[in-house]
């Protein structure tokens, strides 16, 4: 989610896109040591306060990045089927 927004998706409309609530991924944001700042200008900045991650962090990124990737699996087995 975090490198979607800083491609410069839009989160209203990832919120919408993935089915979770734009403040879950404000909340995702804070996990991650980044804020997201809404600008008119623009669809968002992020900022990054760049403190490494810690052991713990590293290993819990890897954990539900191999996550996302089975559920994402598992939504376009889904998509398939209910077509």
């Amino acid at each position: 989610m975090l490198k979607l927004v800083a491609m410069r998706k839009n989160p209203n409309q990832l919120s919408k896109e993935f089915g979770c609530h734009v403040t879950s991924i404000q909340t995702w944001f804070r996990a991650a040591g980044v804020q997201y700042r809404s600008n008119q200008s623009t669809s968002g900045v992020l900022v990054s306060n760049n403190t490494p991650l810690s052991f713990n962090e590293q290993q819990k990124l890897t954990e539900l990045r191999k996550k996302l990737k089975r559920v994402e699996i598992e939504r376009g087995i889904l998509a398939k089927a209910t077509t």
